[in-house]
Formats: structure tokens, C-alpha cells, sequence
């Protein structure tokens, strides 16, 4: 019932999915990076319109795939091919480290706070739980320590900051997917305080 509830298949594989690609940004050259973005973005647009246009494609998404869209997704893009297009503008504005950092916020922060606030009593804000931004903000704060350790990324008072700003544009009411506003602002964030704060 819970599991139905947060959409957990749904939630580990955006998990899954959307931490492959800050991960391969940080292992393979920039070029390279942003090729293989480029051509991830470009066949989840050319699918993407098949399905929206075709409503038979659209019902074979749906009747195979369905656990992994939201209902609304019926009748616009999914959260994928959001995070898609957000991992190639984070990789084309922001250093590497900055948009590995924005990416994984994204794709890890924001199934945690599903799965925490999903199970959470109390009153809700935009239907979603203090509990759950709490949760977002705590694993944001430990994934730009994660990879402060593994990159020349560091871990100081503007990481902080990008979590937190991660975790309030989640909650943010504005009409923006949350897939492209958590990783471009948290990472428009890190590097605006890292040059005020640094």
C-alpha cells in the first residue's frame, strides 16, 4: 500500500536512471559528455512526440511501462526526458563537478524525500511533507560531502547552501518541472556562492 502510494518502482528507477548520468559525466571526457547527452535528449524527443502524437504508442507506453509514469504524463513529456535535457544544460553552463553535484540532488534527493515524506503524519504543503524536504536537504548535504571526497569539488558553507536551495525549489509552487529547477538552480546556486563566499 505504501510502496503504491510514493510510486516506488517509479522512484528507484529515476534513482537509477538519473544517477548514471552525473556519474558518467564525471568519468568520461566533457566532449564526450555532452554527446551522449545530446543524443540521449534527442531520441527521448523524437520518442516522446511518437507517443504524444500516436495515441496507440501512447497506450502501449502505458500499458508496459506505466509503473514508471505519473498520470499526468499521459498528455505531456515524462520526468525523464526533463532530467534529460537538465543534465545537458547543467553540463553545457557549469563546471563538471558543480552539475554532477545539481544532477544528483535531483535524481537521489528527490525519491528520498518521496519515500520519507510519503510515510510521514502531519500537515502537507503542496500535498508534500516537512518531513520529505528535510530528508532532501540532509541527503543533499551528504552528497556534496560524498563528492567533495571523490572530486575537486569542496564541501563548504555554498554546498550547504545548494542543498538547501535543492530542497526548497522541490517544494517551490511555480509550474516548472522539478527535474530541470532542482539541478539548474542548486547548481546556479553553488556557483553564485562560491564566488560571493569562496
Amino acid at each position: 500500500m505504501i510502496a503504491n502510494k510514493v510510486h516506488l518502482p517509479r522512484r528507484l528507477f529515476h534513482l537509477a536512471a538519473g544517477s548514471t548520468m552525473p556519474v558518467v559525466g564525471l568519468l568520461l571526457p566533457w566532449g564526450w559528455t555532452v554527446g551522449l547527452l545530446a543524443g540521449l535528449c534527442g531520441l527521448a524527443l523524437l520518442l516522446e512526440g511518437l507517443r504524444l502524437s500516436l495515441p496507440a504508442v501512447n497506450r502501449w507506453a502505458f500499458r508496459w511501462l506505466g509503473v514508471l509514469f505519473k498520470e499526468k504524463e499521459h498528455r505531456q513529456p515524462t520526468a525523464a526526458t526533463y532530467l534529460a535535457l537538465a543534465a545537458l544544460a547543467c553540463f553545457l553552463i557549469f563546471p563538471r563537478e558543480v552539475a554532477a553535484l545539481g544532477l544528483l540532488l535531483a535524481s537521489v534527493g528527490d525519491p528520498i524525500a518521496a519515500l520519507a515524506g510519503g510515510r510521514a503524519p502531519g500537515p502537507r504543503l503542496r500535498g508534500k511533507s516537512p518531513v520529505g524536504t528535510a530528508a532532501f536537504f540532509a541527503v543533499g548535504v551528504a552528497l556534496a560531502a560524498l563528492l567533495a571526497a571523490a572530486t575537486p569539488l569542496e564541501f563548504d558553507l555554498p554546498a550547504v547552501i545548494a542543498a538547501g536551495v535543492a530542497a526548497l525549489a522541490e517544494l517551490s509552487p511555480d509550474p516548472l518541472d522539478d527535474n530541470v529547477k532542482v539541478p539548474l538552480l542548486s547548481s546556479a546556486s553553488l556557483v553564485l556562492m562560491g564566488r560571493w563566499l569562496g
